[in-house]
């Protein structure tokens, strides 16, 4: 590529790092127009570029400074499973030689150098990843349950949850789970698709949105609320749904 032309990037706000193609000779003025985090990422030369544009500039060996990290809101297991969690980096070319994993209670769930978490007894836990001296962190609630619970008990997740995010738990192994006692707002797109094994979900009743597709694939599943509050008429407007109260 020898130009970047008019207005080729103009309004992608979430374009973060672009890297110069070696033979490039001249870019647009309006190229990157409204283009608010773009970096602009080449050899020394092209340095120019960014100046004219008035635009960040790193060098090609510089290591890229991340601005955020995301883990899953929550991850169930049971106990001696293992699990990779799937960390975000923004932007995706950001330095993480220096991450660290930490689990707050080994004999729960341990977190090896790669993020992967071995379950180890039953309860919960909180895992980070996080960038030392830079307040960079990123967290996740894991929750441990018995292999093989007793008949009609539940899973109860922990308090300080406030959201079941986009397939949270999809293709979930577990049949029953209590939600009363957190402190969740929303259900998320897809959040138990395919949990086929999923036979009971409490949920509190004051939830402020449940995406429709949110429990897509769950033949099984029967949904307990409270019949006052403004869970059971989000749960209405699903078609499909089996709801009880109580």
């Amino acid at each position: 590529m020898l130009t970047i032309g008019s207005r080729s990037f103009a309004g992608d706000e979430s374009l973060g790092i672009l890297t110069l193609p070696k033979k490039l000779k001249s870019i647009e003025e309006d190229a990157f127009y409204d283009c608010r985090l773009l970096t602009l990422r080449g050899r020394q030369e092209q340095a120019v570029f960014a100046k004219e544009l008035n635009l960040p500039f790193i060098l090609m060996d510089e290591k890229i400074s991340v601005r955020e990290l995301q883990l899953p809101v929550i991850l169930l297991l049971k106990e001696g499973q293992q699990r990779g969690l799937q960390l975000t980096v923004i932007p995706e070319e950001g330095d993480t030689s220096a991450l660290i994993w930490r689990s707050t209670d080994n004999t729960i769930a341990q977190v090896d150098e790669v993020g992967r978490v071995t379950a180890c007894a039953a309860g919960a836990v909180e895992v980070t990843a996080e960038l030392p001296n830079t307040g960079i962190k990123a967290r996740t609630f894991v929750v441990v349950a018995s292999p093989v619970l007793p008949d009609g008990e539940y899973i109860h997740l922990p308090a300080q949850l406030r959201e079941v995010s986009n397939e949270a738990f999809a293709e979930c192994a577990f049949a029953r789970i209590d939600l009363r006692d957190t402190a969740i707002q929303t259900i998320g797109d897809h959040a138990f698709w395919n949990a086929k094994g999923l036979v009971s979900l409490i949920l509190p009743g004051d939830l402020k949105d449940i995406a429709p597709n949110a429990f897509e694939g769950c033949p099984n599943l029967v949904i307990l609320c409270p019949e006052e509050g403004t869970t059971l008429p989000l749960l209405k407007a699903i078609p499909r749904l089996r709801i009880t109260t109580y």
